[in-house]
């Protein structure tokens, strides 16, 4: 009875990180990272088919409407992609942390 027992808890401790969480979050990674790899060979093959001679004359259009111009700020305020790109880096150290705190947590039990 007690070997029994010995072996289950070998078993739950060799596969402790295998739970929903982690392979939610191993899936979402692969989508993301699958996206990214073919995103970037679509965007090849499209500049390969934009350098090839087509041989097309263009015409020229004129709009009927001219479009809304870009507010200055817009243009001349690099920080706003600054608080972008801080902002995702705390969004993913925020699920990374909270990985490990789960983890650790786990472990304790």
């Amino acid at each position: 009875m007690k070997t029994d027992m010995d072996e289950n808890n070998r078993k739950k401790k060799e596969v402790y990180w295998i739970n929903i969480q982690n392979l939610f979050f191993l899936i979402v990674f692969l989508v993301f990272f699958i996206t990214v790899v073919w995103s970037d060979q679509i965007s090849m093959l499209v500049s390969e088919w934009k350098q090839q001679d087509y041989s097309i004359t263009p015409t020229i259009t004129t709009l009927p409407v001219t479009p809304t111009p870009l507010p200055s700020e817009w243009l001349t305020a690099p920080t706003q992609t600054n608080g972008v790109i801080i902002g995702g880096l705390v969004l993913v150290l925020i699920v990374l942390v909270s990985t490990f705190v789960i983890m650790a947590c786990n472990k304790k039990r």
